[in-house]
């Protein structure tokens, strides 16, 4: 099961792997809940139960494709009233019944909208999973998809809880981009730096980490570690992968590279920067394409999953069959769906709503699954080949 992300100015991140948030043998607060959406028990009283909680956020594709996995788990224990399944996030009602029209949940949807809840559980990251028995003491903490009925019988028994390993949870890293890390961190957190560029050396394997942070005009801070070199320079193109070909020594690279600056501020800008770096020029020539073409054909529904304007974080995400956008515009649709659909991406009479910023969850197992999730949003989307721009690069 792979998972991937992409992830702008974050407060919560979508991960590759669990986190000490909080631990196996702490006691926590009572959950507080200010809101229950779905699948309301007759008896909303928690105090005793044994609690299985799914901390999860609307805009977070890893935590949708594992709405299914949940499911079942908890369905297999609808009838024992010692437990509950929460699924709780910190958004408002509205925002999560919009998505609750998409995708099924069966366990009981809930909303701290006060935030308390995941400050007393420390959650920095999702998707997070954590099973509190009867005494409000942690059982176990991980994610949802690691779960099994085996677990959940243990947990009720009061024995110990522990995930069967799983290849899923590997991640791959390697002691550079640790280091890159921390000398990145410290430049972002730095506000007396205004201007700094510093790349690191190509790697075979990747981390698979982003930060981007843009104030118009003022700023631009961006760090990427360990990201597919290709994709990173299709993204800074604002293209498909299929579209962006590189010199043969930097053909399946992963690239670390940490950018800030009050003068240049685009996404251009890094791009040249990183083409001065690596001493490469650019030539462009058309070619034959498979094209995945993503047309608006009904404003009216396209406008009504526009963001809240007062949003100021932006995120994209991608896992097992979920694209979500969270505040950003269509195009950011483009690269997360070069995975499924490995052609060219490209949108058709979007250019009226390139300045709007919507809230948008795509699925992508097929395309028909992709044309059925998206006809609700005013787009079509039509596979074909066609003649179109593919970007060649070259060292000088």
């Amino acid at each position: 099961m792979q998972r991937k992300f992409i992830l702008l100015l974050f407060s919560l991140t979508c991960s590759l792997q669990t986190f000490p948030q909080i631990k196996s043998g702490e006691n926590v607060l009572p959950l507080n809940i200010t809101h229950w959406i779905s699948n309301v028990p007759p008896d909303k009283n928690l105090r005793g139960k044994f609690l299985v909680v799914d901390f999860w956020a609307t805009w977070c594709a890893p935590c949708i494709a594992g709405v299914p996995h949940f499911n079942s788990i908890a369905n297999s224990y609808k009838q024992d009233n010692r437990l509950r399944f929460l699924s709780l996030t910190d958004e408002n009602e509205a925002k999560v019944k919009k998505l609750l029209a998409k995708v099924v949940f069966t366990t009981a949807v809930v909303s701290d909208t006060t935030g308390k809840t995941f400050k007393n559980f420390r959650i920095s990251s999702i998707p997070f999973c954590a099973l509190i028995d009867d005494r409000m003491q942690v059982q176990w903490a991980g994610a949802a998809y690691e779960l099994t009925e085996g677990m959940i019988t243990d947990f009720l028994a009061r024995k110990k809880v522990v995930a069967p390993p799983s290849a899923n949870l590997a991640v791959r890293t390697s002691p550079i981009y640790d280091s890159l890390k921390i000398v990145f961190n410290s430049v972002q957190d730095n506000q007396d730096i205004k201007e700094y560029f510093s790349v690191g050396p190509l790697e075979s394997v990747p981390r698979g980490s982003g930060f981007l942070f843009t104030r118009p005009g003022k700023l631009y801070n961006e760090t990427r570690i360990g990201i597919n070199t290709q994709y990173a320079f299709a993204q800074l193109l604002n293209v498909s992968n299929i579209q962006v070909v590189l010199p043969p020594a930097m053909i399946n690279s992963f690239l670390s590279y940490c950018y800030k600056s009050e003068k240049k501020t685009e996404a251009g800008h890094v791009l040249d920067t990183l083409m001065n770096n690596f001493e490469l020029k650019l030539e462009t020539r058309d070619s034959l394409l498979e094209v995945l073409t993503l047309e608006v054909t009904d404003t009216i529904k396209l406008l009504a999953n526009l963001a809240d304007p007062k949003a100021i974080q932006s995120k994209v995400s991608d896992a097992d069959g979920v694209v979500s956008l969270e505040n950003h515009s269509l195009a950011a649709m483009i690269i997360p769906l070069q995975g499924p659909f490995p052609g060219m991406v490209v949108l058709k009479n979007s250019e009226p709503f390139s300045k709007r910023r919507f809230n948008l969850t795509i699925f992508t197992k097929d395309l028909s699954k992709l044309q059925e999730s998206l006809l609700p949003m005013g787009i079509t989307a039509t596979l074909g080949k066609q003649m179109q721009k593919v970007y060649y690069f070259g060292y000088k």
